[in-house]
């Protein structure tokens, strides 16, 4: 996590990565960041699904939420 955490930090400065979850399928996650546009969230999924090794086997999807 600290070096998905440090790309992140590095490429998107002004998102925020604020939490990760587990879900009930193995294969699941959810993160949440916190960004200014949904330009630098959807850089900030990408960069969470393609770092870890899970995301070899299970399918990725983003979903943006605003205020």
């Amino acid at each position: 996590a600290e070096l998905i955490s440090n790309r992140i930090k590095q490429e998107c400065p002004n998102v925020f990565w604020k939490e990760s979850y587990t879900l009930l399928d193995r294969f699941a996650a959810l993160d949440v960041v916190e960004a200014p546009s949904s330009k630098e969230a959807r850089i900030a999924a990408t960069i969470i699904s393609t770092s870890r090794w899970l995301s070899i086997t299970r399918r990725c999807n983003s979903w943006i939420a605003s205020k």
